[in-house]
C-alpha cells in the first residue's frame, strides 16, 4: 500500500502506517503482504498504538483500549492491569519483529508509555548495489 493513503479508507477502517497494515473490521494485520497473528489483546494494543502512531500511548490507556472491546470493562487500570499490557507488550513485539525487525517499530517512551514508528518498514532484502 503506498504512503499517505488514507488510515480510515472507504468499505471499513484500515490503518496504514508503513509496511503495517491493521484492517480493523476483520481484525487482520499484515506486514509487507504477510499476516500476522495476534490474540485479541495484542490487537487491540497495536489499533490504539496505530491509530496514534509517532505519539506516546500510556499502559493506562492501553488497559482501557483492551478492556473496552474486551469481556471486563476497567474503569480504572490497576498496576495487574499495567503489568498485563507489559506482557502483551513484549509477545505483540515478538511477533511484529518477527517480520518487520527492530522489535516492530514500537518504542518504550520512558515515564509516558509506548510509541508506534509513523512509518515502520521492513528492512530491505538486498544489499544495495
Amino acid at each position: 500500500m503506498a504512503n499517505g493513503t488514507d488510515p480510515r479508507q472507504a468499505g471499513g477502517r484500515t490503518l496504514v502506517r508503513g509496511d503495517l497494515v491493521v484492517e480493523v473490521p476483520a481484525r487482520c494485520v499484515r506486514v509487507a503482504e504477510h499476516p500476522v497473528p495476534l490474540t485479541r489483546s495484542e490487537f487491540e494494543i497495536l489499533v490504539a498504538l496505530a491509530e496514534r502512531a509517532g505519539q506516546p500511548v500510556s499502559k493506562d490507556e492501553l488497559a482501557v483500549a483492551v478492556a473496552v472491546h474486551g469481556p471486563h470493562a476497567v474503569p480504572t487500570p490497576t498496576d495487574a492491569d499495567r503489568r498485563s499490557i507489559e506482557v502483551h507488550m513484549a509477545n505483540l513485539r515478538r511477533k511484529l519483529a518477527d517480520r518487520l525487525g527492530d522489535r516492530g517499530g514500537i518504542r518504550t517512551v520512558r515515564g509516558l508509555g509506548y510509541r508506534l514508528e509513523s512509518e515502520p518498514r521492513v528492512p530491505s532484502q538486498r544489499a544495495a548495489g
